[in-house]
């Protein structure tokens, strides 16, 4: 991301745009969902051997949200939430099969089911359409998902956009354990900069990543206005449901270092305060950027031991 950042800049005097997958129309309506991001079955689904392509009903509104949801029965199931499809020519799904064939093996290899979900991102701001996904698996895993799923607990692991995700997912609702990597916590990096990402999201329309930036940016206004608390899970640090790790590189320009340690400062603040919180780790890792946080060797193990502590603490009780 970085180096796209640098070309954006350069664009006016280059005169060519650095190559990005054509994965979207043009930005929709914010009146209506498009129905290219309700999430139907891609046509490749069938082809995931360890896996289906499984959905649920949206909470009030029509559509659906699903993911590749693995074979194997388990006591943990992990919804893994995946960074933005800025590179991914197939969109939301074909993202999603990659991070269930990726980043999903190895948690399914230390005994976790795992469901990775495809998130709507062009035509929903961050925090908009996206969260409301995320909710409607929670909520219908409370209602009855769970036991028909064979799931004694619910654990979340976001990464990017999906560490946005897990951040307010984890103010929202109560599940076992959240893992929340390179995540935003707030709009004020977007705010800070809001001409040069607007700028960059006005050059890729039809890229469904940076799409959903633009209309991140026109959805929630310029910088100050009040629609910005629809991101802010900073400010509402103090009302965390649910037992967190934070993790972020320490090198991290695409979304800044600054994100966590915001919502650890606020975390803090709110426990320091008499704020009866659940547990929440934050982990730095020195000289790491933005990209293959999961897969650092300092991070996987931090991760799978802390899923695995909540899931063996969840069974004592």
């Amino acid at each position: 991301m970085k180096a796209i950042v640098f070309a954006a800049i350069l664009l006016p005097a280059g005169g060519c745009l650095p190559p990005l997958p054509v994965n979207a129309g043009a930005w929709p309506n914010l009146a209506s969902t498009p129905p290219e991001y309700f999430n139907s079955p891609p046509a490749d689904a069938g082809d995931v051997a360890d896996a289906v392509w499984f959905e649920v009903p949206r909470a009030g509104e029509p559509g659906f949200t699903g993911g590749y949801l693995s074979n194997e029965p388990a006591a943990g199931l992990v919804l893994v939430l995946t960074g933005a499809s800025t590179y991914y020519w197939g969109g939301p799904p074909q993202k999603a099969r990659d991070y269930h064939e990726g980043f999903g093996a190895k948690l399914r290899a230390e005994g976790f089911r795992t469901w990775t979900l495809a998130p709507r991102e062009c035509g929903t701001p961050w925090g908009g359409g996206d969260l409301a996904d995320v909710l409607s698996v929670l909520d219908w895993l409370e209602a009855g998902g769970r036991e028909q799923l064979g799931a004694q607990r619910v654990l979340i692991v976001g990464y990017s956009n999906g560490g946005t995700l897990a951040y307010l997912a984890g103010v929202e609702r109560r599940v076992d354990a959240v893992v929340a990597a390179s995540g935003l916590t707030s709009g004020r990096q977007l705010q800070r900069h809001y001409a040069f990402y607007q700028a960059i999201a006005t050059l890729y329309p039809s890229n469904v990543g940076l799409c959903q930036l633009g209309v991140t940016l026109q959805t929630y206004g310029p910088p100050g206005a009040a629609g910005w608390r629809a991101l802010d899970a900073v400010g509402r640090a103090a009302e965390l449901r649910s037992p967190m790790l934070a993790i972020h590189g320490e090198q991290d320009f695409v979304f800044y270092t600054d994100n966590a340690r915001a919502f650890e400062q606020a975390y803090r603040a709110a426990r320091d305060a008499g704020v009866v919180l659940p547990e929440c780790q934050f982990h730095y890792v020195a000289g790491l950027g933005h990209f293959d946080v999961l897969e650092h060797p300092q991070v996987l193990p931090r991760i799978i031991a802390f899923l695995e502590r909540h899931v063996a603490d969840a069974e004592a009780r």
